[in-house]
């Protein structure tokens, strides 16, 4: 599956496909020129023994139907050619391809589909090499599993993160990948969702060689070495230590026997037919298994939380649609320009990012105790093995602390709290360069009555963050927010853009209130015994926290929960104070604790329908108007026939 755009890093080898057409300079081509058109998703390339299929689907090579469809002939042609005795599998851009064509998931499928692509690839009676650089994940590891032979770049990361959609490997990943490198491995590959490094692929015999760099020279030169050696493909084998195996089966079921979402279990019961079925057979099973799961309520959430992610990744665009801040410099050095209590964890995130952090603040005792919570930080993380010395003196060094009217040079992002964010605060002139950027809801003006940017983490407290809140105004220069989406990206967290004040704080009151009517209607022991029986534990914040059995909870009385908080969605969605529902079910998942596989309240609203919605609300608001009354923006999708869908994809 494509797990995310971010999945294929920049830097891990563009080189490798922007070469593949001049690099292997040993032989010239002997077939003429380039086959296929130039605008083609693959093209195929003869030098010497050696068929070279050059995939180019940007941005991540998709495995969407015209690649799959154009691979397909290619491959046919390359295998009818009596001067090809080999066939290269390789990629152009950042990444092999990094999974399947997820957007094609519930919609009719269109040959040849990716399992008959592999197996074709499989059934080659030439040798077929895959060689990977970037991300080779979901589908494009099936296809490379696939293939006889496989090398990788080292900087290369390999994995099937399936699990993560509700899914598994659909293409014979479970039933190749055990064959190869046994079932343990194998099961923890897929049952984590992790993708491993190169040379991890390597040590449990995912590929046959890794590269430092020139991957195409080095394919063609692996290439050459198995022709060289008389090189004899076979049919997938069977499993080498069956006894290890079913150990193996046995602790994986154990483990995965609680997980709310069945993909894991499946993946188990897949991996346990590869050990039992012939080959084909397994293929059949795995099959079924897998258009079993894309039918579940949870894989439908997850992915709509998937697609939610890459919306709100692209929300910080400019109406030219080119990504505001593509091509600028990173943020490299942050200012907090007076120090109150969320600025140890906003600390703390930016020297484990690797930035430089300036502290100012005419308080002494503040600087003080921020520089002391980040020393005892910085002394757990080594205790624990978190961080070496090297590593911790390294963050120690980066920050500075200084007076507010002498801030030093270099400063991209300059963050004004405590006395200098209070209203009429009047701030010492800022390096040439650094952005003011505002701090939770500090309400922040420029003195021509403008807000900058400002950032809500939540939540609020000394704990680590889960959400970024990036509130933006209209007319705003988008550069400042997106360098801010991307660092807090890269931390980890789920990143929205609001306007106004954020979005968060009025669906989180929204569930606080319905929590406290559940409690005064039901009494505070039944309520936390209903709350444990859907799978919930309600924490002193009145956060949930996930522990399965979100089914009964969308039933029961969790229903006027996600009810509340659907509705108080659909104000901020009607006010404007938040872009898109998918937007609305991250901060829920991400900020208030609901699971993702849950899809969040507005995704829920959604399957559950906007009339009966409208019905249960009313009924609702018999007992609190102002928190269950129908938003009057589902009053007028209903009017105009709109879905929470459609409003998402605008």
């Amino acid at each position: 599956m494509t797990h995310s755009d971010a999945t294929a890093q920049d830097g891990q080898g563009a080189a490798p496909g922007q070469a593949a057409t001049t690099p292997i300079a040993d032989p010239a081509p002997q077939s003429g020129p380039q086959r296929g058109q130039a605008d083609a998703p693959a093209r195929l390339e003869v030098l010497g023994d050696v068929a070279v299929l050059i995939l180019d689907n940007p941005p991540i090579n998709a495995l969407g139907h015209g690649l799959r469809q154009a691979m397909q002939v290619l491959l046919e042609e390359a295998e009818a050619d009596p001067a090809v005795r080999a066939i290269l599998l390789l990629a152009e851009g950042r990444s092999f391809p990094a999974g399947a064509d997820i957007s094609e998931f519930g919609k009719p499928p269109r040959a040849p589909l990716l399992p008959d692509l592999c197996r074709r690839i499989a059934d080659c009676p030439k040798p077929v090499i895959a060689a990977m650089h970037g991300s080779a994940l979901g589908g494009g590891l099936e296809l490379a599993l696939a293939a006889h032979h496989r090398i990788a770049l080292a900087s290369a990361r390999l994995g099937l993160p399936e699990v993560t959609l509700g899914l598994l490997p659909g293409a014979g990943g479970t039933q190749r990948l055990p064959r190869l490198v046994g079932v343990e491995p194998a099961l923890r590959l897929m049952l984590s969702g992790k993708p491993v490094t190169a040379s991890e692929a390597l040590a449990m015999g995912l590929v046959d060689r890794i590269c430092e760099d020139d991957l195409p020279g080095a394919a063609y030169g692996f290439a050459l070495d198995l022709l060289a050696g008389d090189v004899r493909k076979s049919a997938p084998g069977g499993i080498a230590d069956i006894a290890g195996g079913f150990a193996a089966i046995s602790r994986a079921r154990a483990s995965v026997k609680d997980r709310p979402v069945a993909a894991a279990a499946r993946i188990v019961d897949c991996v346990e037919a590869a050990m039992l079925l012939p080959f084909e057979q397994g293929l059949e099973f795995e099959r079924a298994a897998f258009l079993d799961l894309v039918a579940t309520p949870e894989a439908a959430a997850l992915r709509h939380v998937f697609f939610a992610e890459r919306r709100a990744a692209g929300a910080f665009r400019t109406a030219r649609g080119k990504a505001a801040g593509a091509g600028a410099a990173r943020i490299g050095h942050i200012a907090l320009l007076g120090v109150e209590r969320p600025a140890l964890r906003l600390t703390l995130m930016a020297l484990q990012a690797g930035l430089r952090v300036t502290i100012a603040d005419p308080d002494a005792a503040a600087l003080s105790e921020l520089l002391e919570g980040v020393a005892l930080s910085l002394e757990e993380d080594k205790a624990a093995g978190r961080l070496d010395v090297g590593a911790a003196a390294d963050r120690w060094a980066r920050i500075q602390p200084e007076l507010p009217e002498a801030l030093p040079g270099g400063i991209d992002i300059v963050f004004p709290d405590g006395v200098f964010a209070q209203p009429g605060a009047v701030l010492p002139d800022l390096p040439a360069g650094a952005t003011c950027v505002g701090w939770g809801r500090s309400g922040l003006q420029r003195p021509d009555g403008t807000r900058p940017p400002a950032v809500i983490l939540h939540p609020p407290g000394p704990g680590p963050a889960r959400l970024a809140e990036i509130v933006t105004a209209e007319g705003q220069d988008d550069s400042v927010a997106a360098a801010l989406a991307d660092w807090f990206r890269g931390q980890g967290l789920a990143v929205i853009r609001a306007t106004d004040q954020g979005v968060l704080g009025a669906m989180g009151q929204a569930l606080h209130r319905a929590i406290d009517l559940l409690r005064q209607a039901e009494g505070q022991e039944t309520l936390t015994t209903q709350l444990r029986g859907w799978g919930f534990l309600p924490h002193d914040d009145g956060r949930l926290a996930p522990r399965g059995g979100f089914a009964p909870f969308c039933a029961g009385h969790g229903a006027p929960l996600l009810g509340a908080m659907a509705n108080a969605g659909l104000h901020l969605l009607g006010e404007g104070a938040a872009l898109r529902p998918g937007d609305l079910d991250m901060a829920a998942i991400s900020g208030l604790g609901l699971p993702r596989w849950s899809g969040g309240p507005m995704f829920w609203a959604g399957q559950r329908g906007l009339l009966v919605l409208r019905e249960d609300l009313r009924r609702w608001a018999e007992h609190d108007a102002a928190l269950w009354t129908p938003a009057p923006l589902l009053e007028r999708m209903l009017r105009e026939g709109v879905t929470l869908a459609q409003l998402d994809a605008l």
